[in-house]
C-alpha cells in the first residue's frame, strides 16, 4: 500500500532584496523559520502565522511580506493576485544559517590610546530617509495622504507609540529626521568626529 505524501504548509514568506541581518535576526528564536539565498536576495518562510510573528513581520522596514498559497504561489497582502512562486531552494533552518562562530584570538589585543567618537554639526546635509515621530501625527497623515505618497514608506512602532518611518520622500510632520549610512542612522545635520566610515 502506497504511503500518503506529507504536505508541508507554508503560511508566510518575506523577501529582502539585500542582506538585512538586524531584521532577519528578529526571527532567530521563532521555530520552523527557514531561509533561502536566491539570486534576487534573501527569502524567509514560516509555517505559523500567529500574532507575535505577524507583529515582527509588520515591523520589517525593507522586507516585502507575502501570503503563501497552497500551491506555493505568493500573494502580497495588498493584492488579490499571486505574484509568482517561492524559490525552490535549497532552504535551511534560520538558526543554522545564522550560526555564530567566534574565531580564536592569536594574541590578546591591547592599546594605550583610544579615539572617542562624537557628533558635531556638518557643513552639508544629505536628504534624510528616516523619521522618528509619534503615533498621532502619523495616524493623521496615513488617513489623509494619497496612496502615491504612502507607497514608498515603511514604518514600525514600539510599545510606547514611537513611530519609525523609512523612505523617500519623508512626510512633512513633526519629529526627528535621520540620515542612514551603512545601516547607521545619524541625526540630520550632524556627522561623526573624527570622520569614520560607517562600516567601521
Amino acid at each position: 500500500m502506497a504511503k500518503s505524501k506529507t504536505i508541508i504548509t507554508i503560511a508566510w514568506a518575506v523577501h529582502f532584496p539585500h542582506l538585512e541581518l538586524p531584521q532577519i535576526g528578529r526571527l532567530w528564536n521563532i521555530p520552523d523559520v527557514e531561509v533561502c539565498q536566491h539570486t534576487d536576495g534573501i527569502w524567509l518562510r514560516g509555517h505559523h502565522a500567529n500574532d507575535p510573528i505577524q507583529d515582527i513581520l509588520r515591523g520589517f522596514l525593507s522586507g516585502q511580506r507575502f501570503h503563501v498559497l497552497a500551491d506555493g504561489q505568493i500573494q502580497s497582502p495588498k493584492s488579490r493576485l499571486p505574484k509568482g512562486y517561492l524559490p525552490p531552494g535549497p532552504w535551511q533552518p534560520l538558526r543554522e544559517w545564522m550560526a555564530i562562530t567566534l574565531p580564536m584570538a592569536a594574541l590578546p589585543g591591547r592599546t594605550n590610546s583610544r579615539v572617542h567618537l562624537s557628533l558635531v554639526p556638518c557643513e552639508s546635509m544629505s536628504d534624510p530617509t528616516v523619521l522618528m515621530t509619534q503615533i498621532e501625527p502619523w495616524f493623521r497623515y496615513g488617513t489623509e495622504a494619497p496612496q502615491v505618497r504612502l507607497e514608498p514608506l515603511r514604518f514600525a512602532m514600539n510599545a510606547h507609540g514611537d513611530i519609525l518611518i523609512q523612505g523617500h520622500p519623508l512626510p512633512s510632520m513633526e519629529g526627528r529626521r535621520f540620515v542612514v549610512t551603512e545601516q547607521i542612522a545619524v541625526p540630520a545635520g550632524w556627522t561623526w568626529y573624527p570622520a569614520v566610515d560607517g562600516s567601521i
